[in-house]
């Protein structure tokens, strides 16, 4: 505990006091100017929900386009394939 500094404020992930970046590992934000969080029982419910977030994000759908029935991912744009625009629930 000695050579913890804290925890990020998006996603939960432990920073030590030896790191010397101010950028999160796990999901980029810079925490230079935001307040590390201490509570490790908050931290844990940050990096859960952090977790189940990035998840949703690789599910895989079809395509809506009736003539396509390629696999998308729900953080894609278009569709590869047909270039059918996604759009997000």
């Amino acid at each position: 505990l000695k050579l913890l500094r804290g925890f990020c404020p998006k996603c939960g992930k432990t920073v030590l006091k030896n790191d010397l970046s101010n950028i999160c590992v796990r999901c980029g934000v810079n925490f230079q100017d935001l307040e590390l969080i201490i509570d490790i029982e908050a931290a844990s419910e940050l990096s859960v929900a952090f977790k189940i977030a990035s998840l949703e994000e690789e599910k895989e759908i079809e395509c809506p386009n009736p003539n396509c029935n390629y696999q998308i991912k729900l953080n894609w744009d278009v569709c590869p394939n047909c270039l059918t625009p996604i759009i997000k629930p």
